[in-house]
Protein backbone atom coordinates (compact mmCIF):
# COMPACT_ATOMS: atom_id res chain seq x y z
CA UNK A 1 0.00 0.00 0.00
CA UNK A 2 1.12 3.35 -0.70
CA UNK A 3 1.18 6.65 1.57
CA UNK A 4 -1.47 8.14 -1.31
CA UNK A 5 -3.96 5.35 -0.06
CA UNK A 6 -3.56 6.47 3.46
CA UNK A 7 -6.06 9.00 4.88
CA UNK A 8 -4.52 12.38 6.44
CA UNK A 9 -7.00 12.83 9.22
CA UNK A 10 -6.94 8.84 10.41
CA UNK A 11 -4.05 8.08 13.74
CA UNK A 12 -3.18 4.50 13.60
CA UNK A 13 -1.87 2.65 16.53
CA UNK A 14 0.53 -0.80 15.76
CA UNK A 15 -2.14 -2.95 16.39
CA UNK A 16 -4.01 -1.83 13.03
CA UNK A 17 -6.96 0.64 14.78
CA UNK A 18 -7.57 3.99 13.73
CA UNK A 19 -9.15 7.15 15.15
CA UNK A 20 -10.43 10.08 13.75
CA UNK A 21 -11.25 13.72 15.14
CA UNK A 22 -14.03 15.53 14.46
CA UNK A 23 -14.52 18.79 16.81
CA UNK A 24 -15.28 17.04 20.43
CA UNK A 25 -16.16 13.65 19.12
CA UNK A 26 -13.37 10.54 17.76
CA UNK A 27 -14.40 8.03 15.74
CA UNK A 28 -12.61 4.77 15.74
CA UNK A 29 -12.47 1.76 13.62
CA UNK A 30 -9.83 -1.26 12.55
CA UNK A 31 -8.26 -1.44 9.51
CA UNK A 32 -8.48 -3.35 6.75
CA UNK A 33 -5.42 -5.85 7.64
CA UNK A 34 -7.17 -6.49 10.89
CA UNK A 35 -10.46 -7.30 9.38
CA UNK A 36 -8.93 -9.69 7.23
CA UNK A 37 -6.68 -11.29 9.72
CA UNK A 38 -10.25 -11.25 12.37
CA UNK A 39 -12.52 -12.73 10.06
CA UNK A 40 -16.12 -13.38 10.68
CA UNK A 41 -16.33 -10.61 13.35
CA UNK A 42 -19.16 -12.02 16.10
CA UNK A 43 -19.07 -9.08 18.77
CA UNK A 44 -17.97 -5.14 19.59
CA UNK A 45 -18.31 -4.38 22.72
CA UNK A 46 -17.36 -1.11 23.81
CA UNK A 47 -16.95 -0.57 27.59
CA UNK A 48 -17.25 2.82 27.91
CA UNK A 49 -20.30 5.54 28.00
CA UNK A 50 -20.80 9.37 25.96
CA UNK A 51 -18.60 11.64 28.08
CA UNK A 52 -16.25 9.25 29.79
CA UNK A 53 -12.72 10.06 28.93
CA UNK A 54 -10.27 7.84 28.08
CA UNK A 55 -6.86 7.11 28.90
CA UNK A 56 -3.90 6.85 25.71
CA UNK A 57 -2.79 3.36 25.07
CA UNK A 58 -5.68 1.89 27.39
CA UNK A 59 -8.50 -0.54 25.93
CA UNK A 60 -11.93 0.52 26.18
CA UNK A 61 -13.62 -2.17 24.49
CA UNK A 62 -13.51 -5.61 22.59
CA UNK A 63 -13.89 -7.31 19.38
CA UNK A 64 -14.34 -11.11 18.75
CA UNK A 65 -14.45 -12.79 15.64
CA UNK A 66 -14.62 -16.67 14.84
Amino acid sequence: MSDANIPADLRYTKDHEWAKASGAEITVGITAFAVEQLGDITLVSLDVKVGDTLEAGKAFGTIESV
